[in-house]
């Protein structure tokens, strides 16, 4: 009887254990991906852009708007998005949208000003 009770208690340990080596792991699991998601998110920015320029090379131009829209809503500051975006519109024929979106570039840089003043005098 004695001797049953010991066996029982080894098992418990045993399920015990091996519990606290399955929560670990899976603890582990979660703290890493959490680690990959703060990474990918402090470049979202610059994977987005990428991957719009990337679209609009291969000539994908609707999803080329769609990345420079969301880029737009989620980093309003972001010239250099909304000027694809007008862009993009130009390319459309939609003039006046395309001098909508540069009309709202905030503060260009000189370099972005000289784009804009290029693109508006191509629109008709």
């Amino acid at each position: 009887m004695f001797f049953k009770f010991f066996q029982k208690q080894s098992k418990i340990i045993d399920k015990k254990s091996a519990f606290t080596k399955s929560f670990n792991s899976i603890l582990d699991s979660i703290i890493n991906e959490f680690i990959t998601i703060r990474q990918k998110i402090s470049n979202l920015e610059k994977v987005n852009m990428d991957l719009a320029l990337y679209h609009k090379g291969k000539g994908d131009l609707k999803e080329t708007k769609i990345r420079f829209w969301i880029m737009c809503k989620l980093w309003p500051k972001n010239n250099e998005a909304k000027y694809q975006l007008a862009l993009c519109y130009f390319n459309e024929n939609n003039y006046i949208k395309s001098r909508q979106i540069l009309q709202n570039i905030s503060n260009p840089d000189f370099k972005m000003a000289k784009k804009i003043v290029e693109l508006e005098n191509n629109i008709k």
